[in-house]
């Protein structure tokens, strides 16, 4: 999708957020209503809600259960042969394929022990200079390549990683053909070099890691610890059986549940019980349906003022990384910031930012230690349903 589309049909969808304000409150009714995070907000009772303290969460600050797995693939990247090894991350979307790379990838025996690190994201269309540009530039980020061609780039590349021992991550590997045309910027000098491959397809190449699903205790626990809950005497055993049931619904998968407590997090504890049931609806659909069916929960509940920002999300690249501060300007240029006397308006756009970060919507980036700079990427699983969502929106609108 053209990005001058993109932007002229989220103005569309602006103009007309007065007219369907009406129509959204009634899909919302039934008790549904959204519970500002305040500090120190009481639920009811002796429930309360740790919030965030206005600073932007992440989820690669949760804990998803995969500590074993990560060792094992930490181990296999030290050890093992001299040649140059290839590692897959083999599952369905939302199991947490990237999180696990990522955790790999920035493990400090990882950093210490390699002499380069690349991390390159592939996704389903990709521009095979693109990638060799995003890989030089996590290698040499001052350099200059973009007038070069495809084969100066891929022999750039390969002199660069002559007789280093280095690691590269492929994130989001979609076929063969995206490994094929990279490859031979691997040299192999048998000095212990690694290339990590993720991807939800089996058999693309190399050693295959399957992620297994969480099981149910697993999917409580990190959904107790996404929501950041704290309870005076222990959990409440009808809250505790709803928390269950929830988690079980969300198929093993991590995204799912980290995207339900971010609903959770905007309702009373007594709504709870109504995410259980429609969760119980779908849960015969399979995990991956099931996934979409809890994104577009969310983009219910998601304030009409925010779901513009979360569509313009489609005009950036599949786990792009976006400057926090051109994002935040963007809405602006826009016209999706709605001005308030007592607040700039860049304040306001970090709220909005926060807001769907807080949601699990969008992930903070890691700071740039030179610029200084804060960036955001938008979930690869989350991308397809925003794109889908922008124009049945505009369809119907």
């Amino acid at each position: 999708m053209l990005f001058d589309d993109v932007t002229a049909e989220i103005k569309l969808l602006k103009t007309k957020t007065g007219e369907i304000d009406s129509i959204e409150a009634q899909k919302r009714t039934d008790g549904w209503r959204d519970v500002p995070s305040q500090a120190g907000r009481k639920w009811s009772g002796v429930f309360h809600q740790v919030p965030s303290q206005g600073t932007i969460s992440t989820i690669n600050k949760v804990a998803v259960c995969l500590k074993d797995q990560e060792q094992t693939i930490i181990d296999q990247l030290i050890g093992g042969s001299l040649q140059l090894d290839i590692i897959s991350i083999v599952g369905m979307p939302g199991l947490g394929k990237t999180f696990l790379a990522e955790r790999v990838y920035r493990n400090p025996s990882i950093t210490s022990h390699f002499h380069i690190l690349a991390w390159c994201c592939i996704s389903q269309v990709y521009c095979k200079k693109d990638l060799l540009l995003g890989i030089l530039a996590c290698i040499d980020p001052k350099a200059q390549y973009s007038e070069m061609d495809e084969d100066d780039l891929a022999h750039k590349l390969c002199n660069h990683l002559r007789k280093q021992k280095y690691l590269i991550v492929l994130d989001d590997v979609w076929d063969i053909e995206a490994w094929n045309a990279l490859k031979i910027s691997f040299p192999d000098y048998a000095n212990g070099s690694r290339i990590i491959l993720t991807s939800r397809h089996h058999g693309i190449t190399g050693k295959p890691h399957h992620l297994r699903p969480l099981d149910e205790e697993e999917s409580w626990e990190l959904l107790k610890k996404k929501l950041s809950i704290t309870i005076e005497g222990g959990y409440p055993v009808e809250l505790s059986v709803l928390g269950r049931q929830i988690a079980k619904n969300c198929s093993g998968l991590p995204l799912s549940i980290v995207i339900i407590s971010g609903i959770l997090g905007t309702l009373d504890q007594g709504r709870w019980g109504e995410v259980a049931e429609r969760l119980d609806s779908n849960s015969k659909i399979g995990a991956t349906e099931q996934c979409k069916s809890i994104l577009e929960l969310s983009y219910i509940h998601l304030p009409d003022h925010l779901k513009p920002c979360l569509l313009y999300f489609s005009a950036f690249r599949e786990d792009q990384e976006i400057s926090v501060k051109r994002l935040m300007w963007l809405w602006i240029a826009e016209g999706f910031v709605r001005k308030k006397e007592s607040e700039s308006l860049e304040k306001l756009a970090e709220g909005y930012l926060i807001a769907l970060i807080n949601r699990s919507l969008v992930m903070e980036g890691q700071k740039d230690p030179l610029a200084g700079s804060r960036h955001v990427t938008f979930m690869i699983c989350c991308m397809s349903f925003v794109c889908e969502k922008l124009k049945i929106k505009i369809f119907y609108i």
